[in-house]
């Protein structure tokens, strides 16, 4: 399943965008002429990040890459996947946790890997430069629908972009109600009762 194109970021004179192929490209934003390409194992199916001369992005493969904006070389690489097994999901190789998006803000990268809450997800931060982990946030696999939305620390599906907004990373899920973390510290912040009604 191709699906639509994630959409593009700017930075430093270019245009990058990822692709169902697993590449992330860089255009000149002047010339439209290719800049360079880089491979991934699998899928990006949402915007990369940029910042810094840098740019990110997370790829079904379940892994978050940094690369050098302006080169496409590879800066570091983290799993966000807690194991590295992978299924085949329409015709393709892809992780059991796929990292579904990133974001930066503050000399961190916040991401989510997961996509069926009966996996569980990581919801995690890193270092922007190093890749090092400043926190990460694992969600208990969840197989009972009667439950969800009873707990605060409830299953979900990551379903698309994520959001920094102020001090709360903000995870978009297929329930429609956000799982909400802290950014500093990514403890669970319980929904609140007109989410829950």
């Amino acid at each position: 399943r191709a699906g639509p194109p994630p959409p593009p970021v700017t930075g430093g004179g270019l245009v990058f965008h990822g692709s169902s192929d697993g590449s992330l490209r860089a255009v000149d934003l002047a010339s439209g002429e290719p800049a360079w390409i880089f491979h991934t194992g699998g899928a990006i199916l949402t915007a990369p990040a940029f910042s810094a001369g840098r740019i990110y992005a997370g790829s079904n493969d379940g892994w978050v890459y940094c690369l050098n904006a302006s080169s496409g070389g590879l800066i570091w690489k983290w799993r966000g996947a807690p194991l590295d097994k992978r299924v085949v999901m329409y015709g393709k190789l892809m992780s059991l946790w796929p990292v579904t998006s990133v974001a930066v803000a503050s000399g961190s990268v916040f991401g989510v890997a997961g996509q069926h809450m009966q996996n569980g997800s990581v919801t995690f931060a890193l270092d922007d430069a190093t890749g090092d982990p400043q926190w990460t946030a694992w969600t208990e696999p969840e197989t009972e629908s009667r439950t969800v939305l009873r707990r605060e620390d409830f299953g979900f599906s990551p379903a698309g972009q994520l959001t920094i907004l102020g001090n709360r990373v903000i995870v978009r899920t297929a329930l429609g109600m956000p799982a909400v973390f802290d950014a500093a510290t990514g403890r669970r912040i319980p929904p609140t009762r007109e989410y829950r009604e």
